[in-house]
């Protein structure tokens, strides 16, 4: 199947289940068959990241609450992720106080070539020092935030720092990437070498590009992760409903939809 344009969620999406990535990428089906899926991780993950979007920049906590209480209403989540609001806006505001340097990107569209593909994403923030050195932050509502080892394989953020390298003219050497997690106020960071980057790209993800643009479409099989529950394709999945009849009617009616428009 080929495949021209790669991004970190692609990435995730083909390594948790191929089924999902043909239906989501493919396919281009809605991620509308899930009628159980509670939404309240996505929401409030969308919520944050407005916040601190439009709000690293103001001087006061007072400025930084009022945003967050003007933008509530545009999101849908309950009391559990209610009360986790004050204390991830406090903690945003006195840990971006202290980050010194400027910032040059947010939400940061990027498209890099390599090789016979594209690497492209969204960077949540990209600061840079007056020595040259960047700072690559991806905010972060889990519960448990992964570990530095963690890091060390993470498919995003070596991706970032590929994008970076690339769109900065920088040395991997001089980025360091991370995730910060609001809630628990944890910044959890890294910095990878050149040849770790190299490595990744010319290896590691040249071997699922290849992986990918090898299959034929009935080669996409559903896999069972700790993610189902949350898929938006759950309900019309064969290893859960047991019929490949109701996947094959859901794609069956989008693409005559598609068609009609």
């Amino acid at each position: 199947m080929f495949i021209n344009r790669v991004s970190p969620s692609k990435i995730k999406v083909y390594k948790d289940c191929k089924l999902k990535y043909k239906l989501k990428y493919i396919d281009r089906l809605p991620e509308d068959y899930n009628d159980s899926t509670n939404t309240d991780a996505l929401q409030f993950g969308t919520y944050i990241h407005e916040i601190f979007e439009h709000g690293s920049e103001l001087e006061t906590l007072e400025e930084l609450k009022d945003l967050a209480k003007d933008l509530r209403d545009k999101y849908k989540f309950g009391k559990e992720k209610e009360k986790l609001i004050d204390e991830s806006v406090e903690n945003f505001f006195n840990w971006n106080k202290a980050l010194t340097a400027e910032t040059v990107g947010k939400e940061l569209v990027f498209g890099v070539e390599h090789k016979s593909y594209e690497l492209n994403g969204i960077i949540d923030r990209v600061l840079r020092s007056p020595e040259g050195k960047y700072l690559v932050i991806d905010y972060k509502t889990s519960k448990r935030p992964l570990t530095k080892r963690q890091l060390y394989t993470d498919d995003q953020l070596i991706m970032y720092a590929a994008a970076i390298s690339k769109l900065y003219d920088v040395s991997p050497s001089n980025i360091t990437l991370g995730h910060y997690y609001p809630h628990l106020d944890k910044f959890v960071s890294i910095v990878y070498p050149a040849s770790v980057v190299n490595g990744y790209l010319n290896n590691s993800l040249d071997r699922k590009i290849w992986d990918i643009r090898k299959r034929k479409k009935h080669q996409f099989p559903a896999e069972k992760n700790k993610f189902c529950d949350w898929c938006g394709y759950r309900d019309i999945c064969p290893a859960f409903t047991g019929k490949k009849s109701l996947l094959e009617e859901a794609i069956a009616n989008h693409k005559s939809k598609d068609n009609k428009e």
